[in-house]
């Protein structure tokens, strides 16, 4: 239900525990996205509590960076232009979890 809701340009999916680089963040990102014509893009991150990630793919600004690369990682900390999204029909897919 989720995407099929959604009304603005973009969409910014997120974990309850992320936080974010204060109340300006997406902003930031959405003009960011407006500047470069971006569908995707993958904000820096920092890692906290002991948690590992690939921290190279997230120390530097990549114009045009490989789709493939940036979506080995979770849907998490991601702003998707929303129109991509329906136009490649990308959508969770529709189970539950125990």
């Amino acid at each position: 239900m989720g995407l099929a809701a959604a009304q603005g340009d973009y969409v910014f999916f997120a974990d309850p525990d992320d936080e974010f680089g204060g109340p300006e963040a997406l902003k930031r990102l959405v003009d960011f996205a407006d500047e470069h014509a971006s569908d995707v893009v993958v904000p820096k991150m920092v890692p906290r509590g002991g948690r590992l990630y690939a921290q190279w793919r997230y120390e530097t600004t990549q114009i045009d960076a490989d789709l493939v690369t940036c979506f080995t990682t979770l849907t998490p900390q991601k702003l998707f232009r929303r129109e991509f999204l329906v136009d490649q029909d990308i959508r969770f897919q529709r189970r539950r979890s125990a």
